[in-house]
């Protein structure tokens, strides 16, 4: 939330007061929601501002996008590989931070470090999945 709380402040949310009270008799929302980087308060922001945002909202919904994935394989594996899927669920947690911080703090192109370490941890657990799979039958 980061972006967020650096972009959307009390006072640049303040100028859709008077707005947001005539459509619904209360001020706008703190932190600027519901917009999500491309709504009505992001028009209003600089170009930096709304890159930052943006590059926040791409990190949590890559996040979002993996969460299933990343989930169920670590369960299904540690049927029959516990030790090794706890670890590799723990080296996807590292790149998923790394990646988070790398995507909000330096923009798209610092993310990778992060992505390596999460798609081989997911790599791996997919491999261990199908073989805990192939073992229960």
């Amino acid at each position: 939330m980061g972006a967020r709380t650096k972009v959307f402040t009390a006072d640049f949310m303040k100028q859709f007061d008077k707005e947001h009270q005539a459509a619904f008799g209360k001020n706008a929302a703190d932190m600027g929601y519901p917009d999500t980087g491309c709504g009505r308060y992001s028009k209003k922001l600089a170009y930096q501002d709304w890159y930052a945002m943006n590059n926040g909202q791409r990190a949590q919904m890559n996040s979002l996008e993996q969460l299933t994935l990343v989930v169920l394989l670590p369960l299904v594996a540690g049927i029959v590989y516990p030790l090794p899927a706890m670890v590799l669920q723990c080296s996807y947690i590292v790149g998923r931070f790394l990646f988070g911080f790398a995507y909000t703090s330096k923009g798209p192109n610092a993310r990778l470090y992060g992505i390596a370490f999460m798609y081989l941890s997911v790599l791996a657990m997919l491999v261990m999945t199908c073989l805990s799979l192939y073992a229960m039958i």
